[in-house]
């Protein structure tokens, strides 16, 4: 597998898999509630289907590199379109629909640039997943250390143990797995 294979492939990927039932939510709500950033997320998930094994390292490295786009990125146009989301502007509604679609097409356009990095980070910096299709235990158990890796990449650590009962981060990244990884065949 290329680098642009990979970018393609884990865009693909993740597009098929964010309209399963529950995903969305779970992921916002890690995102929103706990701090861990989706495309993070979701590679950590697709890296492990697709056969990588990685080094705390190695997870490190793919994920600072990535930081950048989405701090000064992806952020920033979030929180601009949720402002303009917001029903408290007033003006013309018509208007301010307008802005508020055209800002999600570029945010949507940024997510997917920092998809295209990681996946051609991990292709850089791993080279190739491995020739056999890993069992639902490899994948799981790689996927979960990704996950755990990369949280404690971010600027604000967080904590994975199973604090905050069902809407822990651990337990939320536990369903988003099962979800993902429903039917992992490529």
């Amino acid at each position: 597998m290329t680098a642009d294979d990979a970018a393609a492939d884990f865009w693909a990927w993740s597009l098929d898999r964010f309209g399963r039932t529950g995903v969305k939510d779970a992921l916002l709500t890690l995102q929103d509630r706990h701090l861990l950033d989706v495309n993070l997320t979701l590679w950590s998930v697709w890296s492990a289907v697709r056969g990588w094994a990685l080094s705390p390292d190695q997870v490190d490295d793919i994920a600072h590199s990535a930081a950048p786009l989405t701090t000064y990125g992806v952020r920033p146009l979030r929180g601009v379109r949720r402002y303009f989301s917001a029903p408290h502007l007033g003006g013309d509604e018509a208007e301010t629909d307008a802005l508020r679609d055209a800002l999600l097409r570029v945010e949507l356009r940024a997510e997917q640039l920092v998809q295209h990095h990681l996946a051609r980070q991990t292709v850089l910096i791993a080279g190739a997943p491995a020739l056999q299709a890993p069992d639902r235990a490899e994948i799981g158990q790689n996927a979960l250390i990704h996950f755990g890796q990369s949280a404690q990449s971010l600027e604000k650590p967080v904590m994975m143990e199973n604090h905050g009962g069902p809407n822990g981060p651990a337990r939320l990244f536990r369903q988003v797995l099962t979800l993902l990884t429903a039917e992992t065949e490529a």
